[in-house]
C-alpha cells in the first residue's frame, strides 16, 4: 500500500508548479527576470491578497504557509543558480 504522505507530497508539488507558473507569468508581464533578485523580492512581498490572486489564476486553493515557503525556496534557488551560471560564464565556460 502507498503511504498517504506520497499523495500529499504529490498534491503539494502540483500546487507549487501551478503557482510558480502563475507568478512567473505575472513577473513576465512586469518585465522581471524570473531568475533574478527582483523576482524573489516580489515573491517575498506577496500579501495575502497576492497569494489569493496567484492561486485563483493557477486554479488552485490558497496555499498553506508550507507551500508558500517552498515557493520562496524555489525562487531563492533560482537566484543561486543564476549566480552560478554567471560565474561560469565569466570564467569562460559559457558563450
Amino acid at each position: 500500500m502507498i503511504p498517504a504522505s506520497v499523495y500529499t507530497d504529490a498534491a503539494r508539488l502540483k500546487k507549487i508548479i501551478f503557482l510558480t507558473g502563475s507568478i512567473d507569468a505575472a513577473l513576465g508581464m512586469l518585465g522581471a527576470d524570473q531568475f533574478g533578485a527582483q523576482a524573489l523580492e516580489y515573491v517575498l512581498a506577496l500579501s495575502e491578497e497576492g497569494w489569493r490572486i496567484a492561486a485563483k489564476h493557477a486554479g488552485v486553493n490558497v496555499p498553506s504557509q508550507t507551500t508558500r515557503d517552498a515557493i520562496v525556496d524555489l525562487y531563492t534557488r533560482r537566484l543561486e543558480i543564476r549566480a552560478c551560471l554567471n560565474k561560469l560564464k565569466s570564467a569562460g565556460g559559457g558563450r
